[in-house]
Protein backbone atom coordinates (compact mmCIF):
# COMPACT_ATOMS: atom_id res chain seq x y z
CA UNK A 1 0.00 0.00 0.00
CA UNK A 2 1.04 3.60 -0.50
CA UNK A 3 1.94 5.43 2.70
CA UNK A 4 0.06 8.63 3.38
CA UNK A 5 1.64 11.91 2.34
CA UNK A 6 2.35 13.03 5.92
CA UNK A 7 4.04 9.69 6.75
CA UNK A 8 6.32 9.94 3.72
CA UNK A 9 7.25 13.52 4.58
CA UNK A 10 8.20 12.48 8.12
CA UNK A 11 10.32 9.59 6.81
CA UNK A 12 12.15 11.86 4.38
CA UNK A 13 12.91 14.37 7.12
CA UNK A 14 14.24 11.59 9.38
CA UNK A 15 16.74 10.64 6.60
CA UNK A 16 17.83 14.28 6.10
CA UNK A 17 16.45 14.28 2.56
CA UNK A 18 15.85 17.91 1.61
CA UNK A 19 12.24 18.60 0.63
CA UNK A 20 10.42 21.89 -0.08
CA UNK A 21 9.63 23.86 3.10
CA UNK A 22 6.15 23.23 4.42
CA UNK A 23 4.18 21.10 6.82
CA UNK A 24 1.05 19.08 7.55
CA UNK A 25 -2.33 20.72 8.17
CA UNK A 26 -5.48 19.11 9.56
CA UNK A 27 -7.56 22.29 9.53
CA UNK A 28 -7.90 25.45 7.45
CA UNK A 29 -6.30 27.52 10.22
CA UNK A 30 -3.29 25.21 10.35
CA UNK A 31 -3.04 25.39 6.55
CA UNK A 32 -3.05 29.19 6.66
CA UNK A 33 -0.28 29.16 9.26
CA UNK A 34 1.91 26.80 7.20
CA UNK A 35 1.33 28.75 3.97
CA UNK A 36 2.06 32.03 5.74
CA UNK A 37 5.36 30.70 7.06
CA UNK A 38 6.64 29.43 3.66
CA UNK A 39 5.03 32.05 1.42
CA UNK A 40 2.65 31.82 -1.53
CA UNK A 41 2.25 30.19 -3.98
CA UNK A 42 2.01 26.83 -2.25
CA UNK A 43 1.23 23.29 -3.39
CA UNK A 44 -1.52 21.47 -1.52
CA UNK A 45 -1.49 17.63 -1.59
CA UNK A 46 -4.29 15.70 0.19
CA UNK A 47 -3.05 13.12 2.69
CA UNK A 48 -4.90 10.39 0.75
CA UNK A 49 -2.83 11.07 -2.42
CA UNK A 50 -5.54 12.97 -4.22
CA UNK A 51 -4.74 15.49 -6.96
CA UNK A 52 -2.38 18.31 -5.98
CA UNK A 53 -3.57 21.92 -6.17
CA UNK A 54 -1.50 25.08 -6.57
CA UNK A 55 -2.83 27.87 -4.35
CA UNK A 56 -1.80 31.42 -5.19
CA UNK A 57 -3.37 33.05 -2.13
CA UNK A 58 -5.26 32.42 1.10
CA UNK A 59 -8.65 32.47 -0.61
CA UNK A 60 -7.77 29.67 -3.04
CA UNK A 61 -6.16 27.70 -0.20
CA UNK A 62 -9.32 27.92 1.91
CA UNK A 63 -11.57 26.83 -0.97
CA UNK A 64 -9.28 23.90 -1.89
CA UNK A 65 -8.62 22.51 1.59
CA UNK A 66 -9.62 18.80 1.79
CA UNK A 67 -11.55 17.54 4.81
CA UNK A 68 -8.99 14.80 5.53
CA UNK A 69 -6.09 17.26 5.78
CA UNK A 70 -3.12 17.86 3.53
CA UNK A 71 0.57 18.51 3.11
CA UNK A 72 1.39 22.10 2.15
CA UNK A 73 4.73 22.96 0.58
CA UNK A 74 6.30 25.96 -1.08
CA UNK A 75 5.91 25.74 -4.85
CA UNK A 76 9.28 25.25 -6.50
CA UNK A 77 10.06 25.37 -10.26
CA UNK A 78 10.41 21.89 -11.77
CA UNK A 79 12.25 22.89 -14.95
CA UNK A 80 15.79 21.50 -15.33
CA UNK A 81 14.96 18.80 -12.80
CA UNK A 82 15.05 15.01 -13.16
CA UNK A 83 12.59 12.26 -12.27
CA UNK A 84 13.72 9.38 -10.07
CA UNK A 85 12.22 6.00 -9.19
CA UNK A 86 13.36 2.90 -7.31
CA UNK A 87 11.75 -0.51 -7.29
CA UNK A 88 12.46 -4.13 -6.47
CA UNK A 89 13.66 -6.18 -9.44
CA UNK A 90 12.64 -9.76 -8.65
CA UNK A 91 14.48 -11.23 -11.65
CA UNK A 92 17.86 -9.99 -10.40
CA UNK A 93 16.94 -9.82 -6.70
CA UNK A 94 18.31 -6.30 -6.72
CA UNK A 95 17.04 -2.75 -6.55
CA UNK A 96 16.42 -0.96 -9.83
CA UNK A 97 17.02 2.80 -9.89
CA UNK A 98 15.72 4.71 -12.90
CA UNK A 99 16.56 8.37 -13.51
CA UNK A 100 15.08 10.45 -16.33
CA UNK A 101 16.08 13.86 -17.62
CA UNK A 102 15.03 15.65 -20.79
CA UNK A 103 14.35 12.64 -22.99
CA UNK A 104 17.21 10.60 -21.47
CA UNK A 105 16.70 7.69 -19.09
CA UNK A 106 19.28 5.57 -17.33
CA UNK A 107 18.77 2.42 -15.26
CA UNK A 108 21.11 1.22 -12.55
CA UNK A 109 20.90 -2.09 -10.64
CA UNK A 110 22.01 -2.12 -7.02
CA UNK A 111 23.03 -5.26 -5.16
CA UNK A 112 21.81 -4.79 -1.55
CA UNK A 113 24.94 -6.55 -0.26
CA UNK A 114 27.29 -4.12 -2.04
CA UNK A 115 25.10 -1.09 -1.37
CA UNK A 116 24.92 2.29 -3.08
CA UNK A 117 27.52 5.03 -2.67
CA UNK A 118 28.23 8.64 -3.66
CA UNK A 119 30.24 7.61 -6.74
CA UNK A 120 27.27 5.74 -8.24
CA UNK A 121 24.89 8.58 -7.32
CA UNK A 122 27.13 11.10 -9.09
CA UNK A 123 27.35 8.82 -12.12
CA UNK A 124 23.55 8.60 -12.27
CA UNK A 125 23.23 12.38 -12.39
CA UNK A 126 25.92 12.69 -15.05
CA UNK A 127 24.12 10.18 -17.30
CA UNK A 128 21.20 12.62 -17.64
CA UNK A 129 23.55 15.57 -18.24
CA UNK A 130 23.00 17.20 -14.85
CA UNK A 131 26.49 18.64 -15.28
CA UNK A 132 25.86 22.32 -14.48
CA UNK A 133 23.79 21.57 -11.37
CA UNK A 134 24.93 21.03 -7.74
CA UNK A 135 26.07 17.41 -8.13
CA UNK A 136 27.12 16.79 -4.53
CA UNK A 137 23.80 17.96 -3.09
CA UNK A 138 21.89 15.99 -5.71
CA UNK A 139 23.85 12.82 -5.00
CA UNK A 140 23.32 13.23 -1.25
CA UNK A 141 19.56 13.29 -1.83
CA UNK A 142 19.69 10.16 -4.00
CA UNK A 143 21.71 8.36 -1.31
CA UNK A 144 19.16 9.40 1.33
CA UNK A 145 16.29 8.20 -0.85
CA UNK A 146 17.99 4.85 -1.42
CA UNK A 147 18.56 4.48 2.33
CA UNK A 148 14.84 5.11 2.90
CA UNK A 149 13.92 2.61 0.17
CA UNK A 150 16.27 -0.05 1.55
CA UNK A 151 15.67 0.36 5.29
CA UNK A 152 11.87 0.27 4.97
CA UNK A 153 11.88 -2.79 2.64
CA UNK A 154 9.81 -0.71 0.22
CA UNK A 155 8.68 -2.16 -3.09
CA UNK A 156 8.67 1.16 -4.91
CA UNK A 157 9.73 4.76 -4.36
CA UNK A 158 9.02 7.56 -6.83
CA UNK A 159 10.09 11.20 -6.81
CA UNK A 160 8.31 13.62 -9.12
CA UNK A 161 11.40 15.78 -9.50
CA UNK A 162 14.82 16.56 -8.10
CA UNK A 163 14.46 20.33 -8.42
CA UNK A 164 17.20 22.95 -8.19
CA UNK A 165 16.30 26.22 -6.47
CA UNK A 166 18.97 28.92 -6.04
CA UNK A 167 21.78 26.38 -5.86
CA UNK A 168 19.95 24.01 -3.51
CA UNK A 169 18.31 20.69 -4.42
CA UNK A 170 14.93 19.40 -3.24
CA UNK A 171 13.14 16.09 -3.64
CA UNK A 172 9.66 17.13 -4.76
CA UNK A 173 6.73 14.84 -3.97
CA UNK A 174 8.00 11.40 -3.06
CA UNK A 175 5.68 8.37 -3.00
CA UNK A 176 6.50 5.20 -1.05
CA UNK A 177 4.86 1.82 -1.59
CA UNK A 178 5.35 -0.69 1.25
CA UNK A 179 3.55 -4.03 1.64
CA UNK A 180 1.97 -5.25 4.89
CA UNK A 181 4.78 -7.73 5.61
CA UNK A 182 7.41 -4.99 5.46
CA UNK A 183 5.31 -2.73 7.68
CA UNK A 184 5.08 -5.49 10.28
CA UNK A 185 8.90 -5.75 10.36
CA UNK A 186 9.45 -2.04 11.02
CA UNK A 187 8.11 -0.40 14.20
CA UNK A 188 8.10 3.06 12.59
CA UNK A 189 5.75 1.79 9.85
CA UNK A 190 3.64 -0.71 11.79
CA UNK A 191 0.88 1.78 12.61
CA UNK A 192 1.46 4.11 9.63
CA UNK A 193 -1.69 4.76 7.66
CA UNK A 194 -1.82 3.48 4.09
CA UNK A 195 -4.17 4.28 1.26
CA UNK A 196 -5.22 3.02 -2.16
CA UNK A 197 -5.62 6.08 -4.40
CA UNK A 198 -9.09 6.38 -5.92
CA UNK A 199 -10.28 8.86 -8.54
CA UNK A 200 -14.03 9.39 -8.90
CA UNK A 201 -15.40 10.45 -12.27
CA UNK A 202 -18.66 11.31 -14.03
CA UNK A 203 -18.64 8.34 -16.44
CA UNK A 204 -19.63 4.68 -16.55
CA UNK A 205 -16.32 2.76 -16.75
CA UNK A 206 -14.80 1.31 -13.58
CA UNK A 207 -10.99 1.17 -13.93
CA UNK A 208 -8.41 -0.90 -12.03
CA UNK A 209 -4.85 0.20 -12.84
CA UNK A 210 -1.26 -0.05 -11.58
CA UNK A 211 0.22 3.39 -11.07
CA UNK A 212 -0.61 7.04 -11.68
CA UNK A 213 0.70 6.85 -15.26
CA UNK A 214 -1.65 3.98 -16.06
CA UNK A 215 -4.54 5.89 -14.48
CA UNK A 216 -3.95 8.97 -16.63
CA UNK A 217 -3.46 6.84 -19.75
CA UNK A 218 -6.73 5.02 -19.08
CA UNK A 219 -8.62 8.30 -18.64
CA UNK A 220 -7.14 9.64 -21.91
CA UNK A 221 -7.92 6.42 -23.79
CA UNK A 222 -11.53 6.51 -22.61
CA UNK A 223 -11.88 10.18 -23.52
CA UNK A 224 -10.82 9.36 -27.10
CA UNK A 225 -14.04 7.30 -27.34
CA UNK A 226 -16.17 9.88 -25.48
CA UNK A 227 -16.14 7.71 -22.36
CA UNK A 228 -15.17 8.61 -18.79
CA UNK A 229 -14.43 6.64 -15.61
CA UNK A 230 -16.91 6.13 -12.80
CA UNK A 231 -14.02 5.22 -10.50
CA UNK A 232 -10.28 4.63 -11.00
CA UNK A 233 -8.54 2.48 -8.38
CA UNK A 234 -4.74 2.64 -8.46
CA UNK A 235 -3.25 -0.51 -6.90
CA UNK A 236 0.36 0.48 -7.45
CA UNK A 237 3.09 -1.89 -8.66
CA UNK A 238 2.84 -4.71 -6.10
CA UNK A 239 -0.58 -6.07 -7.04
CA UNK A 240 -1.67 -9.23 -5.25
CA UNK A 241 -4.67 -11.44 -5.99
CA UNK A 242 -6.30 -10.19 -2.78
CA UNK A 243 -5.93 -6.55 -3.82
CA UNK A 244 -7.35 -7.01 -7.31
CA UNK A 245 -10.30 -9.00 -5.95
CA UNK A 246 -11.22 -6.15 -3.61
CA UNK A 247 -10.72 -3.50 -6.31
CA UNK A 248 -12.86 -5.31 -8.90
CA UNK A 249 -15.74 -5.69 -6.47
CA UNK A 250 -15.47 -2.02 -5.49
CA UNK A 251 -15.67 -0.73 -9.07
CA UNK A 252 -18.55 -3.11 -9.84
CA UNK A 253 -20.44 -1.95 -6.75
CA UNK A 254 -20.28 1.65 -7.98
CA UNK A 255 -23.83 2.36 -9.14
CA UNK A 256 -22.68 4.27 -12.23
CA UNK A 257 -20.38 1.47 -13.46
CA UNK A 258 -21.60 -0.20 -16.63
CA UNK A 259 -18.22 -1.47 -17.94
CA UNK A 260 -14.89 -2.42 -16.35
CA UNK A 261 -11.37 -1.75 -17.65
CA UNK A 262 -8.28 -3.49 -16.23
CA UNK A 263 -4.89 -2.00 -17.21
CA UNK A 264 -2.02 -3.44 -15.20
CA UNK A 265 1.75 -3.79 -15.54
CA UNK A 266 2.86 -6.45 -13.06
CA UNK A 267 6.32 -5.46 -11.80
CA UNK A 268 6.59 -7.51 -8.60
CA UNK A 269 4.38 -10.59 -8.91
CA UNK A 270 3.55 -12.55 -12.09
CA UNK A 271 0.32 -11.53 -13.80
CA UNK A 272 -0.72 -15.20 -13.86
CA UNK A 273 -1.31 -14.85 -10.08
CA UNK A 274 -4.21 -12.48 -10.78
CA UNK A 275 -6.16 -14.46 -13.37
CA UNK A 276 -8.12 -16.73 -11.04
CA UNK A 277 -9.51 -13.72 -9.17
CA UNK A 278 -10.45 -12.00 -12.44
CA UNK A 279 -12.23 -15.13 -13.68
CA UNK A 280 -14.11 -15.59 -10.38
CA UNK A 281 -15.20 -11.96 -10.44
CA UNK A 282 -16.21 -12.14 -14.10
CA UNK A 283 -18.38 -15.21 -13.46
CA UNK A 284 -20.12 -13.36 -10.61
CA UNK A 285 -20.80 -10.33 -12.80
CA UNK A 286 -21.89 -12.01 -16.01
CA UNK A 287 -22.97 -9.49 -18.61
CA UNK A 288 -20.76 -6.65 -17.37
CA UNK A 289 -18.44 -5.77 -20.31
CA UNK A 290 -14.76 -6.21 -19.49
CA UNK A 291 -11.56 -4.98 -21.19
CA UNK A 292 -8.28 -6.51 -19.98
CA UNK A 293 -4.74 -5.26 -20.64
CA UNK A 294 -2.11 -6.96 -18.46
CA UNK A 295 1.66 -7.17 -18.98
CA UNK A 296 4.42 -8.80 -16.95
CA UNK A 297 5.81 -12.19 -16.01
CA UNK A 298 3.61 -15.20 -16.74
CA UNK A 299 1.75 -13.27 -19.44
CA UNK A 300 1.21 -16.28 -21.74
CA UNK A 301 -0.12 -18.39 -18.89
CA UNK A 302 -2.44 -15.59 -17.80
CA UNK A 303 -3.75 -15.12 -21.34
CA UNK A 304 -4.47 -18.84 -21.73
CA UNK A 305 -6.31 -19.00 -18.39
CA UNK A 306 -8.48 -15.99 -19.26
CA UNK A 307 -9.18 -17.37 -22.72
CA UNK A 308 -10.63 -20.52 -21.13
CA UNK A 309 -13.16 -18.24 -19.42
CA UNK A 310 -13.95 -16.39 -22.70
CA UNK A 311 -12.00 -13.31 -21.59
CA UNK A 312 -9.59 -11.82 -24.12
CA UNK A 313 -6.37 -10.34 -22.75
CA UNK A 314 -5.19 -7.77 -25.29
CA UNK A 315 -1.74 -6.35 -25.90
CA UNK A 316 -2.42 -2.65 -25.39
CA UNK A 317 -4.60 -0.27 -23.40
CA UNK A 318 -6.11 1.10 -26.60
CA UNK A 319 -7.28 -2.37 -27.67
CA UNK A 320 -8.81 -2.94 -24.23
CA UNK A 321 -10.85 0.24 -24.60
CA UNK A 322 -11.77 -0.76 -28.17
CA UNK A 323 -13.13 -4.02 -26.75
CA UNK A 324 -15.37 -2.07 -24.37
CA UNK A 325 -16.58 0.18 -27.17
CA UNK A 326 -17.34 -2.84 -29.34
CA UNK A 327 -19.34 -4.53 -26.60
CA UNK A 328 -21.26 -1.31 -25.99
CA UNK A 329 -22.22 -1.06 -29.68
CA UNK A 330 -23.44 -4.66 -29.67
Amino acid sequence: MFLREDVVRELLESRQVRIPPGGVAHSVNEAMDVAGSVGYPVVLRPLDRGSKVVCENAKSLESSFPSAGCVIERKVPLNDGVRLSMRVCEERRQALIAIQGEGDEHIEYVDPILGFDAFRALRLLRTVEWIDQPLLRGSAIIIGLYELFETTDAERLEVECLAVVEGDVFAVHASLYVDDEARARHPELKDAETIIPVIHGPGSVGCVVSGKGMALAAIDALAAHDLAPSRVIDLGPAITKELIAVALHEVADEKATEQVLISIACCIYPCSDLTNEIVLWYNEHEGLPLGVHITGGGQDEASARLKEADIEMVTSLGKAVDALVGSEEE
